[in-house]
């Protein structure tokens, strides 16, 4: 029963979740579309690695949840600081960009954010791993990933 119980408070946590990723999903659309309606602006060079690798945790982190292989999830948690490094990378491409070509600070600041979408996609990827460990597992990891052995 007690398995059950962290299904259901766990499905219903990760519902939220997905509908937040594709929340953020129309957003990053609706972005590029500005974007390709003004003037174009050079996307960071890191930027589609970071889209790869934001796309692949949310690939792992779900299929951990619906079967339980757990390494899925560990993977997700170790990719996560390269998630972040890439952000901050695209951050500083951006900012420079701002610099350079002041005109188009509002292209730029739909960029900024769609990144930051992405990063925040990332993070959700692991909070959907936490909750897989949750349920098939009975750990509660919430930023203690270190506590999740091979």
């Amino acid at each position: 029963m007690a398995g059950d119980l962290r299904f259901l408070i766990s499905a219903l946590r990760i519902t939220s979740d997905l509908e937040q990723v594709g929340d953020l999903g129309e957003s990053i659309c609706k972005r590029a579309s500005f974007i390709a309606r003004h003037q174009a602006v050079a996307n960071p060079p890191d930027l589609a690695q970071l889209g790869s690798l934001v796309r692949t945790m949310m690939q792992q982190t779900v299929e951990s949840f619906v079967t339980s292989d757990l390494a899925r999830a560990r993977a997700v948690f170790t990719e996560e600081p390269l998630s972040d490094k890439l952000t901050k990378q695209c951050y500083k491409a951006i900012q420079a960009g701002m610099l350079e070509f002041p005109g188009r600070i509002q292209e730029y600041t739909h960029l900024l954010r769609a990144v930051s979408h992405l990063e925040h996609i990332g993070d959700i990827a692991v909070s959907i791993g936490e909750e897989a460990v949750y349920v098939h597992d009975g750990r509660l990891l919430r930023h203690h990933h270190e506590d999740l052995k091979a």
